[in-house]
């Protein structure tokens, strides 16, 4: 509702509406695909990833 409210002058634009629709779609699918790694990462069972790897002190 805040949205609609916020963006309704944006939303007579079908062009803007048709982007919303494929955003909204990819996120569904991608939500969808990795189910399984979202409920393992919040119930702390995934294995954490780090970007940079350490030096290992010898």
């Amino acid at each position: 509702m805040v949205f609609y409210l916020k963006y309704s002058a944006c939303l007579t634009n079908g062009y803007v509406v048709a982007l919303y629709a494929l955003i909204l779609l990819l996120n569904i699918l991608t939500w969808v695909a990795h189910k399984e790694n979202i409920k393992r990462l919040l119930s702390g069972e995934e294995h954490h990833t780090v970007v940079i790897k350490r030096k290992k002190k010898e």
